[in-house]
């Protein structure tokens, strides 16, 4: 299992090192976690100064993703979740309602996908100049060049949607 954040990546992290990234949250640069598991699903959770948490988790492809319908989640509910995700129990999808979202077949405009596209390049780039500059090591180059992937691939895709 792997944790991240917008400035963290832990390995194998323990329970109380879940609880504390997830308090860390601050809903201005530090406002999501993730915790991917070694087959690539994962749940993770956003907070905002607006809507509290919110909960999401994806098993394979991106036609298979699904958010929690509440918002606002109480934080210890976020941090059972987690917890519960990483200890393998399935507990943790039964204690909320879910909404499939079809990311895959999400209807696509051309402007919005070169947005996102640059976006997510300029992004990546950011990152790896942070990577090299602060040596922060494997775990920010990965995300740095994973988002650089990303907005290539919006790129491109925007190219035939318009």
């Amino acid at each position: 299992m792997r944790l991240t954040t917008s400035n963290t990546e832990i390995l194998n992290p323990p329970r109380a090192q879940i609880r504390r990234t997830l308090e860390g949250l601050d809903g201005d640069d530090n406002y999501f976690a993730i915790l991917t598991a070694d087959d690539g699903a994962f749940v993770q959770t956003a907070w905002s100064h607006e809507d509290g948490f919110i909960l999401e988790y994806q098993d394979g492809d991106l036609s298979r993703h699904y958010r929690a319908k509440q918002t606002g989640i109480p934080h210890e509910a976020i941090v059972q979740a987690f917890s519960d995700y990483q200890a393998g129990n399935e507990r943790w999808r039964t204690q909320f309602e879910w909404e499939r979202l079809d990311l895959a077949n999400a209807p696509s405009n051309g402007r919005h996908l070169r947005a996102f596209g640059g976006i997510a390049c300029a992004t990546g780039l950011a990152l790896a100049y942070f990577a090299m500059a602060q040596t922060k090591g494997v775990g920010v180059w990965s995300a740095a060049v994973a988002l650089m992937l990303t907005g290539i691939v919006l790129l491109r895709r925007s190219r035939s949607a318009t």
